[in-house]
């Protein structure tokens, strides 16, 4: 079983002391082979990180893949928003507790990071309790007015679904955390290649159906969360009067990432409700689908993010916040050379890759698939800006940029999506994107250039 204590390699900071002139630098100062191994080293561990989120993106995927062959696109339409709310409670989730916990944790020693680990994890529990709360209390209001219970019946079951699903997410968030990416290659490879055997043999038995698909998503992630997490060291050392503390210490970082990925979350999640509110399911589905294609890069976007938040954490610890920041930005300039490779990519091959997954039904949407390929390029461009900002504790400017893209993207999109339908969705997703990335680029550059010497840690 894994413990949540920071591994041998990885020895806790010692305090710096700095002068008011001088940044703070590493207590031994890094000779040329030695940065070498440890860039060597990083690019490794990245790469691992991506190699397990791929794997699990895969098997969503493939999920997805495989039902809207099954399925009506009725049914289809039922599974995007389903899974959309998935989404957002590990949002949440993420927000409130794992990415405190990831920033947070290296002030900690191993016996304090212990206990705080617990709490979070107590915490976790907590939230996805109340994520099924507010579904259950929805269905049965539903219910009591008379209105079609179809849909949010559908939902309780995701909600249940989530509550596991969000487990192996704060699984991972701990052991990214402490940069033990091979026990979370691991452990993820193994649970990935389960669940993809598993939907396999429906699917080819003919048993497949959402509650299925989703019941054995569930399952693998369960299984991942008791393989890599010792329920009994970690909850064994809980300081009742301390738990309150940590709550609130993670509520103070995390409500401003919360604020953040909770706006930026409704300007990209709020597009199928909108689709769905002029259109109808079928339309929905095309959206679920291209809007999944463009996705491919996913994986790399989410392993970018896990890593960079703990690794640039160290970094604005050990060489202060305008290195951090300026790694960020140098990543930026990389992924976005990369995202244009993928978009130009999309765009040539997208519509037959499309009809090959998924059918001639969902074909003839070559140039929706380039605009929502284009935005999702310009979100993973953004990651490494926003995982930079964040590392340096300053959650506060998060905001910003979704506020501002959230309230002009929604603004076009409530012209664009009743006049053209799955191409006024497109647009409405690039205009977020580029207003988010924009905002954050601006805010990253401006705060390299003004960072304050780092308080001794």
């Amino acid at each position: 079983m894994a413990t949540l204590t920071l591994p041998s390699q990885l020895p806790d900071i010692l305090p710096v002391h700095e002068s008011p002139t001088t940044p703070s630098l590493p207590a031994s100062p890094l000779n040329p082979s030695g940065t070498t191994s440890s860039l060597r080293n990083s690019f490794t561990e990245c790469m691992a990180v991506l190699a397990d989120q791929s794997g699990y993106s895969a098997v969503t995927f493939l999920a997805g893949l495989l039902l809207a062959r099954v399925c009506t696109k009725t049914e289809y339409g039922f599974f995007v928003l389903g899974m959309s709310m998935v989404f957002t409670g590990e949002v949440i989730l993420i927000s409130l507790i794992a990415i405190p916990y990831t920033v947070l944790c290296h002030d900690r020693n191993g016996t304090d990071r212990r206990i705080y680990a617990g709490h979070c994890l107590i915490q976790q529990g907590l939230l996805s309790l109340g994520v099924i709360g507010l579904f259950g209390l929805i269905h049965l209001v539903a219910q009591w007015v008379g209105h079609p219970t179809e849909l949010t019946g559908w939902m309780l079951g995701f909600s249940v679904a989530a509550g596991l699903i969000h487990l192996r997410t704060f699984a991972r968030s701990v052991l990214l955390a402490e940069i033990r990416v091979w026990k979370n290659l691991a452990a993820g490879l193994a649970m990935n290649l389960l669940i993809a055997l598993g939907l396999l043999a429906l699917y080819v038995g003919g048993g497949l159906s959402i509650v299925s698909a989703t019941a054995i998503l569930a399952c693998g992630a369960a299984a991942f969360a008791v393989t890599t997490l010792d329920f009994h060291s970690v909850l064994r050392p809980i300081q009742p009067g301390r738990f309150l503390d940590d709550c609130r210490t993670n509520w103070n970082y995390g409500k401003w990432v919360l604020l953040a990925s909770g706006i930026n979350l409704m300007g990209i999640r709020i597009f199928p409700w909108l689709t769905l509110l002029w259109w109808d399911p079928q339309t929905v589905a095309t959206v679920g689908v291209l809007s999944t294609l463009a996705c491919a890069i996913r994986p790399a976007i989410q392993a970018s993010m896990s890593y960079l938040i703990p690794s640039l954490s160290r970094q604005a610890r050990l060489l202060g916040t305008s290195q951090a920041i300026s790694d960020g930005l140098h990543t930026a300039g990389l992924t976005a050379v990369l995202g244009l490779l993928f978009t130009l990519g999309m765009g040539l091959f997208g519509d037959t890759i499309t009809r090959l997954l998924y059918t001639d039904q969902y074909g003839c949407h070559g140039f929706s698939l380039l605009l929502f390929s284009a935005a999702m390029s310009l979100k993973a461009v953004d990651v490494p800006l926003r995982a930079a900002l964040t590392a340096v504790q300053n959650p506060q400017i998060l905001s910003l940029g979704p506020i501002v893209a959230t309230l002009v993207a929604v603004g076009c999109a409530l012209f664009l999506i009743p006049q053209f339908g799955v191409s006024g969705v497109a647009v409405s997703v690039l205009i977020h994107s580029m207003g988010c990335m924009a905002v954050d680029l601006g805010y990253a550059m401006i705060h390299r250039k003004t960072a304050a010497v780092p308080d001794p840690v």
